[in-house]
């Protein structure tokens, strides 16, 4: 059974959409070795799965499980200091509505029963509607 070393950090940048829910863009370097002791270079990742938690991470759902070829995935030049080539960045939006989010995200491989990496640093973000109304003025 392979392992993967995982090594995923997550970057994100919020933008609030016009119907009042925010739109993150989660941002990870995917990895290029696998979990043994000689760091062999991983050949078959399969995707990864994104999670989130709306309870400050006591529990954590599937939010969605992306395919490596519509991660979004792009060679950035991001060096991984082995023979195994750069890290792929990865990248994919959720739109979420007003409240606090955390998200982290996996990778497996294509084995017929998918191993899964350890989980990457979690990202905690809060999304606020900033298009609330004014307050009524002159009440009688």
């Amino acid at each position: 059974m392979k392992k993967m070393i995982i090594i995923l950090f997550l970057f994100c940048t919020v933008t609030l959409a016009w119907s009042g829910n925010a739109v993150l863009s989660l941002k990870w370097d995917a990895p290029v070795t696998n979990a043994n002791p000689k760091q062999t270079c991983l050949t078959d990742l399969a995707g990864f799965n994104l999670y989130i938690s709306h309870d400050d991470g006591v529990t954590w759902n599937l939010l969605q499980k992306l395919l490596l070829k519509d991660s979004n995935c792009k060679d950035l030049g991001v060096t991984s200091n082995t023979s195994c080539g750069n890290y792929p960045t990865c990248s994919y939006s959720v739109t979420e509505p007003e409240g606090v989010y955390k998200f982290k995200v996996t990778a497996y491989d294509n084995a017929e029963k998918p191993n899964e990496s350890k989980d990457s640093n979690v990202v905690a973000k809060t999304f606020k509607d900033t298009q609330k109304p004014a307050g009524c003025l002159n009440l009688r």
